[in-house]
């Protein structure tokens, strides 16, 4: 079923100001326990020169993956997780000078949960930056 959730996550990959063919990378955890909001912000401040914060479009993105959960008949457990997440959820943008998709990262942070990150071939080094910033291993798709 893990295959599954990781394919909604996919599709429901924020793309504010992104094409839709670029590739996906899912941050996880080595250890199944996840980054508090708190601390994913504190370590990648120290990593980019800007971190942008959307709570709104967390929150709309969270509930539009929850829309394709409850669609796909997934799991009630995943259903109930998503559901729980939408209030916390928030977009995160993280970059290096001037700000376009080549230039850095962009993902929905939800509570114990893998980050998926949309980006442009050019913007991996960012991506693999924040892995190591945060401690997580990189799943390519």
């Amino acid at each position: 079923m893990i295959g599954l959730i990781h394919l909604i996550h996919a599709a429901a990959v924020p793309t504010v100001g992104r094409p839709l063919n670029m590739p996906v990378v899912n941050l996880l955890s080595d250890n199944a326990s996840y980054l508090p909001f708190d601390d994913v912000l504190t370590r990648l401040q120290g990593n980019f020169e800007y971190v942008e914060l959307d709570y709104k479009t967390g929150r709309k993105e969270t509930l539009a993956l929850l829309d394709k959960l409850i669609q796909l008949d997934a799991p009630q457990e995943s259903i109930d997780r998503t559901a729980a997440a939408a209030d916390q959820a928030v977009l995160i943008t993280a970059w290096d000078g001037e700000r376009k998709p080549e230039n850095g990262i962009q993902f929905v942070w939800e509570p114990d949960s893998m980050l998926t990150v949309q980006h442009p071939p050019k913007a991996r080094r960012y991506v693999t930056r924040a892995g190591r910033a945060l401690g997580y291993k990189l799943e390519e798709w």
